[in-house]
């Protein structure tokens, strides 16, 4: 007598290869129709706090202060003074400190600034501070140094001293240009202010320009330019 071997039932629950791809299909194409159909944001697109104006500034003697003021081509003039303005010492982020305080950024950082109670970046006799500021307004700036002093006994007998100091400034377009800044080895008697005469791969210039961020409109900033 013969017998019959019995095939093993398949599962109700098993899917086919075809099965198995065609659901993979259909799940990313469902996925697309949900992302293509959200809202497009603008700021996003544009680059947000990715576009910046970093300065540095050096100077070699550690027992003096130099201050630093920015001025827009709209005739807005910023001092960071600790009266404008306040900082976190944790993460040197600058806020204004009253509502009259005019802002010409998105945010900003400052290191080593010694207005702000803090001992100031020094390695020897070299003291530093840096400024960092996320989406600054467009159009040209005019940054000036002050140098408050604080000088020894020995200084009064023969006169001020003048003190060495050098920067560097770098904008960044948010898209893929940098433009770099750079002054070298000059000098500044106490209570001096100059303004910083910056070498550009273009040449000489007292100015830095700031480019206007692509398909964004930063509502902070001044339209008008009065500068003369």
């Amino acid at each position: 007598m013969s017998t019959r071997r019995r095939r093993p039932s398949e599962s109700s629950l098993a899917l086919s290869f075809i099965d198995t791809i065609s659901g993979g299909f259909g799940a990313a194409f469902f996925l697309f129709l949900i992302f293509a159909s959200m809202p497009f944001e603008d700021r996003a697109a544009a680059g947000g706090a990715s576009r910046f104006m970093e300065i540095w500034l050096n100077w070699k003697s550690a027992g003096d202060l130099m201050e630093v003021t920015l001025e827009h081509e709209s005739g807005v003039k910023i001092r960071l003074t600790s009266k404008d303005f306040a900082v976190d010492p944790f993460t040197g982020a600058l806020k204004p400190e009253t509502k009259t305080s005019r802002i010409l950024w998105r945010s900003a950082q400052v290191n080593g600034f010694s207005w702000f109670g803090e001992t100031g970046m020094h390695n020897d006799a070299v003291a530093a501070m840096r400024l960092r500021l996320a989406d600054p307004c467009p159009g040209n700036w005019w940054i000036t140094a002050t140098l408050h002093s604080r000088p020894a006994g020995e200084a009064w007998l023969g006169g001020p001293l003048a003190v060495s100091y050098d920067a560097s400034a770098r904008v960044f377009d948010g898209v893929s240009r940098n433009s770099d800044y750079v002054v070298k080895d000059q000098t500044i008697l106490p209570g001096a202010t100059v303004v910083l005469d910056w070498s550009t791969a273009d040449g000489a210039s007292t100015k830095i320009k700031v480019d206007a961020p692509p398909r964004q409109k930063l509502k902070y900033c001044p339209t008008a330019a009065v500068h003369s």
